[in-house]
């Protein structure tokens, strides 16, 4: 008996440049990148490109000036950034490499947060769950 698939998956590491939003004026952030363009145009066509962010702030302009330089940006780092992706249609991706932390449901214990995170992983082993201050947010 033979199965068309219509998928198939296969592993694949696969290299993203983090773009963290120091300021977010859409005017600014349009600059660099057309200038980082104009520097390193090979580098930047194709990139791809994973947002980040230490508070909230609207996305839809970065992603546009990104993709007007010829950039790919394909995500964010779990954190502020998480709803106005998900709008956008971007992926929420681990907030540190190797971590598979992505926010504690409703229903967990946050002491247990240590052992047990949002994905089911056991010894979760992102930093913002030792932090007590970002733990309350």
């Amino acid at each position: 008996m033979t199965s068309n698939k219509a998928l198939e998956f296969k592993g694949r590491m696969l290299s993203l440049t983090r773009a963290r939003i120091l300021d977010p004026d859409p005017n600014a952030i349009s600059t660099q990148l057309q200038e980082f363009a104009r520097q390193m145009p090979q580098a930047v066509r194709g990139m791809p490109v994973m947002l980040e962010a230490d508070r909230a702030v609207p996305i839809e302009g970065v992603i546009a000036a990104m993709r007007e330089v010829g950039m790919q940006p394909v995500g964010v780092a779990d954190g502020p950034l998480a709803g106005a992706a998900a709008a956008c249609g971007l992926a929420v991706l681990p907030a540190d490499g190797g971590s598979c932390f992505r926010s504690l449901a409703p229903s967990q214990n946050i002491d247990d947060a240590d052992k047990l995170c949002a994905f089911g992983c056991f010894q979760c082993s992102d930093p913002f769950l030792s932090d007590p201050i970002a733990r309350q947010l």
